[in-house]
């Protein structure tokens, strides 16, 4: 297998820094993904089809440490990054930013005991601009009916999702040390690829028109299980239409992901498409 982890989930600078010791051999490499929040900023330029040369788009990815926290067990990290496309084509070969994401994961390492390092940070101000929402306003709303649609997870799911450039043994071999299986567990983010697809299907017409979504990720999920995908749009909200999510098995009604909240615009503005000849 490949090495793990890759760049965007390699443990933040003043975490190695910090090392009081190495983690134990039956924990290196299982570092789990807790939460997620991502903005769309501008629609990801492609290609047209018709268009005669493909050239590549250069992205360029920013990563700043937002916060770390101490666990028992490990260390709780909250990196962001910020998604630039540089546009060859103009005089001043500038950046535009398309994109800023929040990940929150456990490393099974331990700072030690002298790091002052966990305080958050002063930092400058974010791009993320987060829906805002209350647990009780979730959960108020979360009595009302919901919309909701299943997927089965195929078997090869987690090895084809490997793709993205997760390479974490996890999503090969399990993590018996962490839940008692070797059974191939699900990346995050596919789950909440699966989340977003239902939304987009259930409550908006074009894909572009999820500018946010957060989560957390509760549980594993594991390859061959069913997920069903509940969905309650915020009719609370005038200026912006919001729907707040979750996952659950189907087979013992566990939640996955919960907390879930994206938002969808009508007025989401483009990079027009094909407007750069090229593709990611």
């Amino acid at each position: 297998m490949t090495p793990f982890p890759p760049p965007l989930m390699a443990p933040p600078s003043r975490l190695l820094a910090s090392l009081a010791m190495e983690p134990p051999q039956n924990q290196q490499g299982a570092v789990i993904h807790l939460g997620q929040k991502f903005r769309l900023h501008k629609q990801i330029p492609f290609c047209s089809p018709d268009a005669e040369k493909q050239i590549p788009v250069r992205v360029d990815i920013e990563n700043r440490i937002i916060s770390l926290r101490p666990h028992k067990n490990g260390t709780i990290s909250t990196v962001e990054s910020n998604f630039y496309i540089r546009d060859s084509t103009a005089e001043k070969n500038e950046q535009t930013l398309i994109a800023t994401s929040q990940m929150v994961a456990f490393y099974p390492i331990r700072l030690s005991d002298g790091d002052t390092s966990t305080s958050t940070p002063v930092l400058p101000s974010s791009a993320l601009n987060p829906v805002p929402f209350t647990k009780t306003a979730v959960r108020s709303v979360k009595v009302n009916p919901f919309a909701s649609l299943r997927y089965k997870m195929a078997n090869s799911q987690a090895l084809l999702y490997r793709l993205s450039g997760d390479t974490n043994r996890i999503h090969v071999e399990g993590a018996p040390e962490l839940f008692g299986t070797t059974h191939p567990i699900l990346h995050g983010l596919c789950t909440l690829g699966y989340a977003v697809r239902a939304i987009i299907s259930t409550y908006a017409k074009k894909s572009e028109e999820c500018t946010y979504v957060e989560c957390e990720f509760k549980r594993p999920l594991f390859v061959g299980d069913e997920i069903e995908i509940r969905m309650w749009e915020d009719k609370s909200r005038n200026d912006e239409k919001v729907v707040f999510f979750e996952a659950r098995t189907t087979k013992n009604d566990e939640i996955v992901v919960d907390m879930g909240v994206a938002s969808l615009s009508q007025g989401q503005k483009s990079l027009g498409r094909g407007s750069l000849n090229a593709k990611l």
